[in-house]
């Protein structure tokens, strides 16, 4: 079928209005940025302090195999949001250049085509910011706003006295995997603003109509600010060590991994400290709105769903971020607790992915897409089992355009990985090698290992043929391409504020960027600034030596004498 018919088709109303008898369910969508699956206490990460999601995975359904279907945040929200593919909503990666077609159909417009009230409060990544994709309203916290009046929670800092604030959410710049602390006291930090809306709002619906409300924060996503009562949580705790590789590494994971071996150990360590204290930050803050879900007897009625849109290197492999197709990186946290239709304490290990939640949502609220269920790849994941239909033996992954782009198919036992880049191929034996650390397909290879290559290369062919952007494939086979230019490094970018915003007035009255960073670094007493790239920093930033000169002296005076840190 070719664009103009899937438009046309889809510009219907791809629902049955017939609505049940019976009370309709409210959806609430807990949602964190990056996190990785392996942090959460109930899940068998024992060192985490995680007393929130571990109640609520007590309560309902955790999942041991969620994956996002692409690791990387605009992608993933939008496969979320549509249970669509790239295929169709148009992002395969992060791209802010252009907006999601309107005629694709979204669940929170659907919700309120039948009488929900939906409201998204946080992070949306969607382009125009503005734009509300179904939502009835929406409170905006966006990492780097363009115009304060466009971020409901930039506004919020301004009248509470913070609009001199530069780095809402962290620096960025210079200090962007760096530890660092916050700028803002608790109470006023984004995730206190996300929990605060929303205890606002379920207190004042009290079961007035039924409602879905996304809460998606930005954390643990860097920089990394968590509160002081958060700072030290893991600070003397035993943390997990991270993964090596015996065979050489993708070109992907290679390039990513150059970006940051210069990091010194002891900081790398409080760089993990702080992620996972941005955790049990979150965890605070779910529990206070499953306490206001609770008092206002809206509990019993709601799907809860808790997720990540993907996970985080964190060192493993020596790389860090996103767009990896490492477990890492593609495996995410995933709890679903409906009294209603899911029993307490239940465990699964299936594959589940980012895709399932539209038709789950559908499917809990009883409304009736009538667009084919082959439209989507996904699958409710609170029907019967006996009547599901999709296939759980295997994970498809995808990620990114031209020379950058990658495919990966993941079964129990292996998993198999395709580069567009030259063709390059990765295969991995899970069972024996869950850490992902040695490439069978490098040297010689038996003839176990090449049935299996052929049998995953072709069962991951068949996936990308379903789901994955048009001119990957060359009759049956996928198509090899050379490599395109490389994307800058992280640190890099120079997002900062006050260099997007426009009014020239609203620059004025902000902080110098320079005692921003002191600010952030004044407490973390490892950090030494004249061992970071100073001199990178200076030419994209547009500093001049005296400023560099002044930072590093103002520094000395700042910091107090530097303590051990585990290494």
């Amino acid at each position: 079928m070719d664009g103009s018919q899937e438009t046309d088709t889809l510009t219907t109303l791809p629902y049955d209005r017939t609505d049940s008898e019976t009370e309709k369910p409210n959806i609430l969508i807990l949602m964190t940025d990056q996190q990785r699956h392996d942090s959460i206490s109930a899940g068998g990460a024992d060192f985490m302090h995680t007393p929130q999601l571990d109640r609520l995975a007590a309560s309902g359904r955790l999942y041991s195999n969620a994956f996002t279907p692409i690791p990387d945040g605009m992608p993933a929200r939008h496969n979320l949001l549509t249970g669509l593919t790239g295929k169709t909503h148009g992002y395969t990666e992060n791209n802010r250049t252009f907006g999601m077609p309107g005629w694709i159909y979204t669940y929170p417009q659907l919700l309120s085509d039948h009488g929900y009230e939906t409201i998204s409060i946080g992070k949306n990544q969607f382009v125009p910011p503005r734009r509300h994709r179904g939502y009835d309203r929406i409170h905006l916290m966006e990492p780097h706003p363009e115009f304060r009046e466009e971020d409901d929670y930039a506004v919020y800092l301004k009248k509470q006295g913070y609009g001199h604030i530069l780095n809402l959410h962290g620096c960025e710049n210079l200090l962007y995997h760096i530890p660092q602390n916050s700028l803002l006291p608790e109470e006023h930090q984004g995730d206190s603003w996300i929990a605060d809306r929303a205890l606002d709002f379920l207190e004042t619906n009290r079961g007035r109509h039924p409602w879905m409300m996304k809460l998606s924060w930005l954390s643990p996503h860097p920089p990394q600010t968590p509160a002081r009562r958060f700072t030290d949580l893991y600070s003397e705790k035993e943390l997990p060590a991270t993964l090596k590789s015996t065979t050489p590494l993708s070109h992907a994971a290679d390039r990513n991994a150059g970006m940051f071996r210069n990091i010194p150990s002891a900081w790398f360590r409080r760089y993990r400290e702080l992620y996972y204290s941005s955790i049990s930050q979150v965890d605070y803050n779910i529990g206070r709105v499953l306490d206001c879900l609770e008092d206002t007897d809206q509990r019993r009625n709601t799907l809860i769903i808790f997720l990540s849109d993907h996970g985080d290197m964190l060192g493993d492999h020596d790389c860090m971020e996103k767009g990896l197709p490492y477990d890492s990186c593609t495996r995410i946290p995933l709890i679903l607790s409906y009294p209603e239709k899911i029993d307490p304490g239940e465990k699964n290990s299936d594959f589940a992915d980012l895709n399932d939640i539209f038709p789950t949502i559908m499917d809990a609220t009883g409304i009736k897409i009538s667009y084919t269920t082959s439209r989507l790849p996904g699958e409710s994941l609170i029907k019967d089992k006996k009547s599901m239909k999709k296939d759980r033996s295997i994970q498809y992954v995808e990620y990114g355009s031209g020379s950058r782009r990658w495919i990966s198919l993941r079964t129990n036992n292996y998993k198999f990985n395709y580069y567009y880049r030259e063709g390059r191929e990765e295969l991995f034996n899970l069972k024996d090698d869950p850490a992902e650390s040695r490439n069978l397909l490098f040297g010689s290879q038996d003839e176990t290992v090449k049935k299996v290559r052929e049998n995953l290369r072709s069962r991951l062919l068949e996936q990308e043929r379903l789901w994955g952007p048009d001119g990957c494939l060359n009759e049956d086979n996928f198509i090899s391409l050379e490599e395109s230019a490389e994307l800058p490094a992280l640190t890099g970018r120079y997002p900062v504020f006050q260099n997007k915003i426009k009014d020239p007035r609203e620059q004025n009255r902000m902080n110098g960027f320079v005692d921003e960073v002191l600010q952030c670094v004044e407490k973390e007493s490892i950090v030494e600034l004249e061992q970071l790239d100073l001199e990178k920093w200076q030419k994209e930033g547009g500093l001049s030596d005296k400023q560099i000169r002044d930072l590093l002296v103002k520094e000395k005076t700042l910091k107090p004498t530097p303590k051990k840190t585990p290494e």
